[in-house]
């Protein structure tokens, strides 16, 4: 049903059912002195740790975060530890609100005034696997039944130059919609230093994704955007962070069936038309503010 990467994730998930929750736990044995080095470190959640955690002494144990982690590290992915900056910083195909999610195994977040706090995976069929909490250990649940409010796809990585999004590959060159949780755009940088940065991407603006990202998270890409001066499209090419892609499939890089992620497929010639009104969009812009200022005397 699933891509073999996805199948990966869901299976790690099912694996750990019943397995114990200990803050800052992944994946060890619990035992007493693992427990008073986990209390030592995280003071502000000791009491728990060395009382009700002793449940879960002789049991493998996570918290919510290294649970997601260790399951799309089984599925070829990777993300870092804590839920908030898995969200800020992972590494993602799609994202957005839970009314968005699509129904596919994926990860879930609960947003608390404005940092997500808890996270866990989505495995189909309506259900859920989370590491819930010391007193619940890693359980199974139906999705409706506890307050997520986001979804997240990972990105899989089944070998070089093929990335897995939801449950078909797109092979690279692709194109990408540049998607940041702030709604700011990016910068396309020289190189993954950051230090010379050869032009602006605006939200929303589609990129030609041209390698699988580095080790930083970067990807090769070429940008178009309109020269109002030179009355052309002018091609810029660099690297840009990887996580706000949104992969957009068209005729070279071909889905099958169906859409993932909210994303509707366009084919080539749409991508580029959609440069095109980007481009002429930020024109009309730039000419309009020309006015403004003109008529205030700026």
């Amino acid at each position: 049903m699933y891509s073999e990467a996805i199948q990966r994730m869901v299976d790690f998930a099912l694996s750990k059912v019943g397995c114990g929750y200990i803050f800052g736990a992944t994946g060890w044995i619990c035992s007493k002195a693992r427990r008073e080095q986990q209390a030592e470190q995280y003071k502000e959640y000791a009491g728990t740790i060395l009382g009700i955690g002793a449940k879960w002494d002789g049991k493998e144990c996570y918290d919510c975060a290294q649970l997601t982690k260790k399951a799309v590290e089984a599925a070829g992915g990777a993300l870092p530890s804590g839920a908030n900056s898995q969200w800020l910083k992972g590494q993602f195909t799609g994202f957005g609100p839970r009314a968005t999610m699509p129904d596919t195994p994926c990860l879930l977040y609960k947003d608390v005034a404005g940092s997500k706090e808890h996270t866990g995976i989505y495995i189909g069929d309506g259900w859920v696997v989370d590491a819930r909490g010391t007193s619940d250990g890693v359980i199974k649940t139906r999705l409706d039944s506890y307050n997520w409010t986001h979804w997240a796809m990972p990105m899989l990585i089944k070998n070089e130059g093929v990335n897995t999004m939801a449950t078909n590959p797109i092979a690279i060159p692709c194109t990408a919609r540049i998607v940041t949780k702030t709604g700011n755009g990016l910068s396309l940088w020289e190189d993954n230093t950051k230090k010379v940065q050869v032009c602006f991407v605006p939200e929303n603006a589609v990129v030609t994704v041209l390698s699988v990202p580095d080790a930083k998270g970067f990807s090769k890409a070429r940008y178009e955007k309109y020269d109002g001066v030179k009355a052309k499209y002018e091609k810029y090419e660099g690297v840009i962070d990887a996580q706000y892609f949104q992969y957009i499939p068209n005729t070279e890089n071909p889905l099958g069936t169906g859409t993932q992620s909210g994303i509707v497929p366009l084919t080539t010639a749409e991508a580029e038309a959609v440069l095109r009104m980007v481009s002429d969009a930020q024109r009309m812009l730039a000419d309009a503010q020309s006015i403004i200022r003109a008529r205030m005397g700026g």
